[in-house]
């Protein structure tokens, strides 16, 4: 049993412990804490204390601390455990009703574990690739760049904005934009028609030889909120995107599920622009590799470094930050840019 001054210590280091460690807090009654003698005549001592026992007090009250800490440590990683035991229980038994209930509608196609509802949009194809849409979709400071320099560049901008707003696009741009994104359309696809499917093969068994860590999944609820670089082969176009995030499965389906906006589809000249991976459909990803790692950006770096600029889509080179493409002097020199005439 504690005297009462140990129970009020124990009480102001679990109250010191609970701030400190705020992720999961401990209750006094958890304590098995043994108090040594000369610390327990120091806490019941009535005089003041010599500068020799704050000492021992001190190193007491630290060592407490430490141990709360480690116990807490313990505890968190055992119930962080079970919940997310629980939470895959729980997205799996959804899984298995979604499976069951969507099995049943004709009008869905299940990929890579994900249904989807059948349309044209399920692959890329050209009579709805470059549809009108005469909204800016730039960034607001790119927009709000455009609006201050109206007037400056009023000769070029009357051409192409309806107003200074820079808002919206002149029909006549719209028109003309959707001729360009068609021919760079079809010399992309050119281009990918007369690549080697076995060099691009080559390519990725490469890839897969030199880092060991990259696995093919067919499901891709097995990368559910894991972080890591993932890989979309599009083998019939013999190409194949590498990307990175904090959660794999979102990101593959925010590919699928987005088209790139009418203004965007080009990136560069008609005849050196990629094509976008999100002008791809679902079912074009034929393959999907991950890499499962908490430092995205270098290992996307050093894999989209390892391919042949020819095989990929990334229309910038990996490791490429938010921030660096909107300052777009690392984006620029990193561009994939393509001679698709001479392709």
């Amino acid at each position: 049993m504690y005297t009462p001054a140990e129970i009020k210590e124990l009480e102001y280091l679990y109250k010191r412990h609970n701030k400190k460690w705020k992720k999961f807090e401990l209750d006094v009654k958890e304590s098995n804490i043994v108090f040594p003698k000369t610390v327990s005549k120091i806490i019941n001592k009535e005089k003041p204390l010599i500068d020799r026992e704050k000492d021992i007090r001190k190193k007491f009250r630290d060592k407490i601390l430490r141990d709360l800490g480690i116990q807490s440590a313990i505890k968190q990683s055992k119930y962080l455990k079970e919940q997310e035991e629980k939470n895959r229980a729980i997205a799996q038994r959804k899984k298995s009703e979604l499976d069951t209930k969507n099995s049943m509608d004709e009008n869905k196609i299940k990929h890579f574990g994900i249904w989807k509802l059948k349309s044209n949009s399920l692959k890329i194809n050209r009579e709805t690739y470059a549809v009108i849409d005469n909204r800016n979709h730039g960034e607001k400071k790119e927009i709000e760049r455009r609006q201050r320099n109206y007037k400056l560049f009023y000769d070029a901008y009357k051409n192409i904005y309806t107003d200074e707003t820079c808002l919206y696009y002149k029909d006549e741009w719209c028109i003309k934009h959707r001729e360009q994104c068609l021919e760079n359309f079809d010399l992309n696809m050119k281009f990918m028609d007369n690549l080697s499917q076995d060099e691009f093969n080559k390519q990725l068994h490469k890839l897969q030889k030199k880092y060991k860590d990259i696995k093919e999944i067919v499901d891709l609820y097995e990368v559910e909120s894991v972080a890591g670089v993932y890989i979309m082969v599009l083998d019939e176009y013999k190409q194949m995107y590498i990307g990175q995030s904090e959660n794999i499965k979102n990101r593959i389906e925010n590919h699928w599920s987005r088209k790139k906006p009418f203004d965007r589809l080009l990136f560069g000249r008609v005849d050196s622009s990629v094509l976008s991976i999100d002008s791809f459909g679902a079912l074009d990803t034929t393959r999907i590799f991950v890499y499962p790692t908490s430092h995205t950006y270098e290992i996307e770096k050093k894999l989209v470094d390892f391919i042949d600029n020819k095989y990929i889509l990334n229309r910038v080179g990996g490791g490429i930050t938010a921030e660096d493409i909107y300052g777009t002097m690392e984006m620029l020199a990193s561009m994939n840019i393509r001679n698709l005439k001479q392709g």
